[in-house]
């Protein structure tokens, strides 16, 4: 990263020359440096007093840092250094102009109105330890200069990848690779600059990642093209608030809630991805509504959101209003800030639970791929790694040259694919069965495949619940009649049919299970 961004800031990370003198305020008051002077109240001669604001503020500028606007009601500070800029803290600025203090040695000399002062530098050093803290605040910051260096953003029809040594553009023509001084006047997020040199790769012969995905794919071309295009998605730093979706990664394998799946190599995708674009990692067995940090791993530079193996009780509804109307953020001891919907982060989910799809704002709002159990079936004892075993060790440094430009040419045709023709989807495996057998239990299923209900005839619900119960139940309590009927309306669900009220006898309503005609 040497000369990324060329030209732009010929100081790169040092302090630029401190030329001073002193600088007249008022009759009894004159500043030097970073220190303001108050004149005697008996002698005809000034003393240190305080700090002086104006000359901070230069310093931390001539320091390349600033304040940047994120949307109307929140802002972060940051530090430019040749167009890369990363967030920083008070207490990051407070350091860096600390070490400048702390390096004053022996006397400060200089002359004002003709008269010469030798001041000790640890005169200097004190007054800073005692009123650091009335600037480096969020208050007084807010005084320092805003950013306004427009970003390195992708557009609707074209993404931007920020090698090492280059920066990639990729359109629905194609793949092009570019100097990076042709982004002179842009900026970056240190996070989001890919660590590699890169080439594109001309090799025919498929890379270890390609044929993973033909695997956990099980060479289905419909369900490949399914997560290219997904890949392509997140890989996509544009988003659309009317047309917000998390992709979500399910285990195609039929499993309970208590026996559920995984090693399918759903975090593998992920990390593939974190390699090109920067992740925020949420843990979803740990994920809580009601927690004001829930959202806290989040940061202004963060290009997607990676939600690991939720709970049964993650709600999808709570990711409504970050699909739509940007991103909330609390930190602890920090203020809480806003990302607006235009810059918001894309979001993956990847889940032994199946979340709920029902309603049209769940569907609109999620795009999902199964992977298939080529791995998973081969973990017997707990102890193997078929992928490591046929692999290697993905997106390891033993990779050589070639085997990452083969990887990061692939991410990029999936990049490719995605603006050529959009999310493509594909007919699902087991989401919906998985879904019922997650909802439901064990004994209901044994019962319902073993007696499927009829369809079109009226249901005698209280005897199927008893013949049902007196099978599969015993003296088990745990589940009524009520539960009963609700988990015949979840294998509706699952099957596509309808569970419809048609009558009433004796007071009772009277139900049937109907095909949906035309669906």
């Amino acid at each position: 990263m040497e000369n990324l961004f060329l030209g732009q800031n010929p100081h790169k990370n040092k302090h630029k020359p401190r030329i001073v003198k002193p600088i007249y305020l008022k009759d009894s008051v004159f500043a030097y440096d970073l220190w303001e002077f108050k004149k005697h109240p008996k002698y005809d001669s000034y003393e240190v007093s305080s700090l002086y604001y104006e000359g901070i503020r230069q310093f931390i500028e001539s320091c390349n840092f600033f304040k940047k606007e994120l949307s109307e009601k929140s802002h972060v500070y940051i530090k430019d250094v040749d167009g890369i800029i990363e967030e920083v803290t008070p207490e990051r600025m407070n350091d860096e102009i600390r070490s400048y203090v702390d390096n004053l040695k022996g006397n400060i000399n200089f002359e004002y109105n003709g008269q010469s002062y030798s001041i000790p530098s640890e005169t200097l050093k004190n007054i800073y330890l005692k009123q650091y803290n009335n600037i480096f605040n969020q208050n007084w910051l807010t005084n320092i200069q805003i950013h306004d260096k427009p970003m390195l953003k992708d557009e609707e029809n074209k993404s931007y990848f920020v090698f090492n040594d280059c920066y990639v553009e990729v359109t629905k023509k194609g793949v092009k690779k570019k100097n990076l001084t042709e982004l002179k006047g842009k900026c970056v997020w240190k996070d989001q600059v890919i660590n590699h040199n890169f080439e594109d790769s001309k090799s025919e012969e498929q890379g270890e990642f390609e044929k993973f995905i033909a695997n956990v794919c099980n060479h289905e071309e419909d369900r490949i093209k399914a997560l290219y295009s997904a890949i392509g998605y997140l890989l996509h730093n544009f988003f659309s608030p009317s047309n917000g979706k998390a992709v979500i990664l399910y285990d195609e394998a039929l499993a309970t809630r208590i026996t559920p799946n995984g090693g399918t190599g759903k975090g593998v995708i992920a990390n593939a991805i974190k390699l090109l674009r920067f992740i925020a990692k949420i843990d979803g067995k740990q994920y809580k509504s009601d927690d004001k940090f829930k959202w806290s791993n989040v940061n202004p530079s963060t290009q997607l959101v990676w939600i690991d193996e939720t709970s049964k009780e993650f709600d999808f509804k709570d990711l409504f209003s970050c699909l739509t109307d940007g991103w909330s953020v609390e930190r602890k001891y920090q203020n809480k800030f806003e990302i607006a919907p235009d810059d918001s982060p894309k979001v993956l989910i990847c889940s032994n639970t199946i979340l709920s799809n029902k309603g049209g704002s769940n569907l609109r709002r999620q795009f999902i791929v199964e992977l298939s159990d080529y791995y998973s079936k081969k973990i017997i004892k707990g102890t193997e790694e078929p992928i490591k075993e046929e692999h290697g060790i993905l997106f390891s440094k033993d990779w050589s040259f070639d085997e990452w430009n083969k990887f990061y040419s692939f991410m990029l045709e999936c990049s490719l694919l995605y603006l050529r023709d959009g999310l493509c989807d594909y007919k699902k495996k087991n989401v919906e069965i998985n879904l019922l057998m997650q909802c439901t239990c064990e004994e209901f299923m044994e019962y319902i495949n073993s007696t499927p209900p009829p369809l079109n005839e009226n249901l005698d619900i209280k005897t199927m619940f008893n013949t049902f119960k007196i099978g599969y139940l015993g003296d088990d309590t745990r589940i009524v009649q009520r539960t009963f009927t609700n988990y015949l309306k979840r294998y509706c669900e699952a099957y596509n049919l309808e569970f419809k009220q048609t009558s009433k006898y004796n007071g009772n309503p009277v139900y049937q299970i109907m095909e949906k005609f035309g669906e």
